[in-house]
């Protein structure tokens, strides 16, 4: 008769074992080149938030005031966005947001 710390240790490997066999099931699922692309957008992805966000901030501290902000320190302008593409070791990244400048404040 087994005891109830028997029944658990077995219970632990099995559900170990179901486990292993579980990932190794989805380990020879996985398309190495789907893995990998996937990776690489990501990564690119995280490229393109992270370059949005600090031109935006560059820009936004060359004006001198937030977006629709009215100040008396305003230097110039935003007229919109225009689109670029990048190229990283990860690939091109394409339609990055620049803010596009507008006419000089006098």
């Amino acid at each position: 008769m087994e005891t109830i710390a028997q029944k658990e240790l077995r219970s632990q490997e099995e559900l170990k074992e179901l486990e292993e066999r579980e990932i190794e099931q989805c380990l020879t699922a996985i398309n190495r080149e789907e893995f990998w692309e996937e990776i690489g957008r990501q990564i690119r992805q995280g490229i393109r938030i992270t370059l949005e966000k600090a031109i935006s901030y560059e820009f936004r501290e060359f004006i001198g005031a937030l977006e629709y902000e009215r100040s008396a320190k305003r230097n110039d302008v935003e007229s919109g966005y225009r689109s670029r593409d990048f190229g990283t070791v990860y690939g091109v990244i394409e339609g990055i947001k620049i803010p596009a400048q507008g006419t000089a404040l006098l």
